[in-house]
């Protein structure tokens, strides 16, 4: 739902950049997931001992919560760092 509506903003809008645009939603969801990552794994398999609580949670809470909430304010930030006039 989230891309369908950034897809008719940049579509309707020609002072929109589309490449900037995707780049501003891209960028969030890579560092929400790399953020993910680097709190379990390290956490984990030095030790290979059971880390408690959340276990893995986080590879379910970033990518259905977080990113999601990041994409929509980095097209935001990248729609307004990029707006030029429309000929």
């Amino acid at each position: 739902i989230l891309l369908w509506i950034a897809v008719r903003v940049v579509r309707r809008n020609p002072a929109i950049s589309p490449s900037a645009a995707a780049w501003g939603g891209l960028v969030p969801i890579v560092v929400v997931l790399a953020w993910a990552s680097f709190q379990f794994w390290p956490k984990f398999l030095p030790s290979r001992v059971y880390p408690g609580f959340p276990h893995g949670l986080e590879f379910v809470i970033a990518p259905l919560v977080f990113a999601p909430i990041g994409m929509v304010l980095g097209l935001a930030v990248a729609t307004v760092a990029t707006r030029r006039s429309a000929p």
